[in-house]
C-alpha cells in the first residue's frame, strides 16, 4: 500500500470519528472552593453551577448511649439543583436501605445490646448523590 493511500485512509477514519463525536453532549466539570460542581457543557457561555443534595443525621449523636432496644434515627435533607428522590441508610456498614426523602426524615431500628454506627446519603431525581454523613459509637444497653 502506498503512503498516499495510507494517508487518505487515516484522514477518512479521523473524519468519521470527528463526525461521530460532534453530536455528543460532553460535560466538563470541576469543584469550586465551596465544593459546588460547576459544569461547562456548551463551551461558550457562563458555566452552570450544580449543587448536590445534602443529608445529615440529627439524632442520635456520636457517642450517645441508648437504654432501649429501639433506635430512632432522625435527620434532615436539602435539595440541591434538582428535587430530592430518596434517603439511603446503612447500619454498621451493611447494605443501604432506601426510605422516602423529605426535608426531615426518620427511621426506627430495633437493636441488640452493642455498639452501632450509621451512614446516610441522599439522592436527587437524576441519581446524583450527596456526600455520606455518619454517626458512630451509638451504644445500646438493655
Amino acid at each position: 500500500m502506498t503512503n498516499f493511500k495510507k494517508r487518505i485512509g487515516a484522514v477518512l477514519v479521523l473524519t468519521v470519528i470527528g463526525a461521530l463525536f460532534t453530536g455528543c453532549n460532553i460535560q466538563i466539570g470541576w469543584h469550586d472552593r465551596s465544593d459546588r460542581y460547576v459544569v461547562d457543557d456548551d463551551g461558550g457561555t457562563t458555566p452552570q453551577t450544580y449543587y448536590p443534595p445534602t443529608a445529615v443525621i440529627t439524632a442520635p449523636v456520636n457517642n450517645e448511649t441508648i437504654y432501649n432496644i429501639t433506635i430512632n434515627l432522625n435527620g434532615m435533607a436539602n435539595t440541591g439543583t434538582y428535587p430530592l428522590d430518596s434517603i439511603y441508610i446503612s447500619v454498621n456498614d451493611g447494605i443501604y436501605i432506601k426510605i422516602p426523602a423529605g426535608a426531615t426524615w426518620s427511621q426506627t431500628f430495633y437493636a441488640q445490646s452493642g455498639v452501632y454506627h450509621f451512614n446516610v446519603f441522599a439522592t436527587d431525581v437524576y441519581g446524583n448523590c450527596s456526600t455520606t454523613n455518619s454517626i458512630t459509637n451509638i451504644r445500646v444497653i438493655k
